[in-house]
């Protein structure tokens, strides 16, 4: 296969993988509306698991095609054997992990439900499709360095979560510290590239600003990230020093991300000609980027603050909204790749897809997050059981589920779009 066919081949596992997680996504979501409206057996722990799994894997595809891209190499019409491998070995991975979440062989480990043999599978192809993509990398500038390094956090993080000391409480912080560094600092910094990567695509700002400021903010949204990380930690070790981390979490990481706010601001209002809708997807993540780590990152590492959210809907809030920007991003990739590879102009997706998703996520989020203030309002404080608070929580539940149904639905028109305008010539 050639790297364009590679390429665009992981833009449609994608895709599917997307459609696919929001179908089981919603599955494990209407089981909160009471009692089971689609009257399925499957246990909630084995719907979930499934759909933690596709989570992961939505995002490492759109990733890996997206540095194809960006790394200058998405659009090669060459071939190339030992990535013909490695992709074969991919899909072949994801169908098995598929597989094994519906007959119910996940770990049961929150975002590691993969057995441990299947994650060191797909850590060793998530190696071999950097090294093949750098290695063709003629000019190491800022959007392959930063990718390079996000997808290398990404992957030294699942190999930290495979490591297990027999104790508890210290399986659990390193569990705590694998999840943020990939949420918080591998998958942010991979995204940032390909976000400066579009910038120069739909926008007149100069290479050399992009380029410096790709720099600049992938080292201070590390560090945010780092941050929010080990704040976090306080629910599992209640010392001077985390809660200090966390202290300091709460007023940097506000800053760092106005100012990539800023800089995207600044390239969104200075458009160029293009026709495509990758600045809009990427407007899309920086609001969910700056809500679930700007506010809700910041605020939840402050440790009196999250000692009463943590394990609430709250903490589903923020990681929802921190993925659905990352995948945010992809979605803009794939909108500007496709266009590339037809070599014209124009939109592949269409707007309706865009705003369906758009206000279906923040819909739904705003509906979790008044589900988060009235769970930590009635069990926390007022100590109320859990079953009965769910109960109260149904309402928002219900626009909850709406906000994830119209998700569905405008992703279900964008792989439409993306089906009706494929390229004639992505075989050449």
């Amino acid at each position: 296969m050639t790297k364009r066919q590679i390429t665009y081949s992981l833009f449609a596992q994608t895709i599917l993988l997307l459609l696919l997680y929001l179908a089981v996504y919603l599955l494990g979501a209407v089981k909160f509306l009471g009692d089971d409206p689609l009257a399925l057996s499957l246990p909630y722990q084995q719907v979930n698991g499934l759909a933690n799994v596709l989570l992961n894997l939505v995002i490492l595809t759109g990733l890996i095609a997206s540095g194809m891209v960006t790394l200058n190499s998405g659009n090669d019409a060459t071939e190339n054997m030992p990535l013909t491998y490695v992709f074969y070995g991919w899909t072949a991975l994801l169908i098995v992990s598929v597989l094994l979440g519906v007959l119910d062989l996940l770990a049961g480990r929150f975002m590691f439900e993969l057995p441990v043999w299947a994650l060191v599978v797909m850590l060793a192809f998530l190696i071999g499709f950097v090294v093949l993509i750098g290695r063709d990398v003629t000019t190491w500038t800022s959007v392959p360095i930063v990718w390079t390094a996000g997808m290398t956090i990404t992957i030294l993080a699942f190999a930290l979560g495979l490591f297990s000391s027999g104790d508890f409480v210290r399986d659990a912080r390193l569990a705590t510290v694998a999840l943020g560094l990939r949420f918080n600092v591998g998958y942010i910094l991979s995204a940032l590239a390909l976000i400066f990567w579009l910038m120069r695509r739909f926008s007149n700002v100069r290479e050399a600003w992009a380029e410096s400021g790709l720099y600049n903010l992938a080292g201070m949204l590390a560090l945010a990230g780092v941050l929010v990380t080990l704040g976090s930690l306080h629910i599992l070790s209640d010392d001077a020093l985390v809660r200090t981390i966390g202290n300091i979490s709460a007023i940097f990481t506000p800053i760092v991300y106005l100012i990539f706010a800023a800089h995207s601001y600044r390239a969104l209002s200075d458009r160029n000609s293009s026709n495509t809708l990758a600045a809009h997807w990427v407007a899309l993540t920086v609001i969910l980027w700056v809500l679930g780590m700007a506010v809700m990152g910041a605020l939840m590492s402050i440790a009196d603050v999250n000692q009463w959210v943590q394990g609430t809907r709250l903490t589903d809030l923020r990681l929802s909204l921190i993925t659905f920007g990352v995948i945010a991003v992809i979605l803009g990739m794939i909108n500007q790749s496709v266009s590339d590879f037809r070599e014209e102009s124009r939109r592949i997706t269409g707007l309706m897809p865009f705003w369906m998703v758009a206000f279906g996520i923040i819909g739904g989020g705003v509906a979790l997050f008044g589900a988060g203030i009235v769970q930590v309002y009635l069990e926390r404080i007022l100590t109320v059981g859990y079953l009965e608070t769910q109960t109260y929580m149904i309402p928002l539940y219900v626009f909850w589920v709406l906000g994830l149904m119209i998700v569905s639905f405008g992703l279900i028109f964008y792989a439409l779009g993306f089906w009706a305008r494929r390229p004639v010539n992505i075989g050449e």
